[in-house]
């Protein structure tokens, strides 16, 4: 993952990118309304008092492999009763594994 500043002289933007951010925009773009998808790398940076059940592999543009999808909440969770989720997002940004 590459993250800076990325432009020209007249317009430069903080730009992040790579497999992981490529990874959360397909994510982000087959979740429903409301809905929390990740991937097993996320999954093991959370705390395991959060409730994550895996959705099954699914096969992804733009990945070689099929990737392993997990939801937050389990069968039964009911997250109007539950406190709001948080991610600690200092933890995320450790080195990944994953290479670009």
């Amino acid at each position: 993952m590459i993250l800076g500043y990325v432009g020209s002289g007249r317009k430069v933007d903080f730009t992040v990118i790579g497999s992981p951010v490529n990874l959360a925009s397909r994510l982000s773009g087959i979740a429903k309304a409301g809905e929390i998808l990740m991937d097993a790398e996320v999954r093991a940076a959370l705390s395991p008092e959060i409730p994550v059940c895996s959705a099954g592999h699914s096969a992804i543009k733009g990945f070689t492999q099929p990737i392993e999808i997990f939801t937050a909440g389990a069968v039964g969770w009911n997250p109007e009763a539950s406190a709001f989720l948080s991610v600690d997002l200092a933890m995320l940004a450790r080195p990944s594994s994953r290479r670009v």
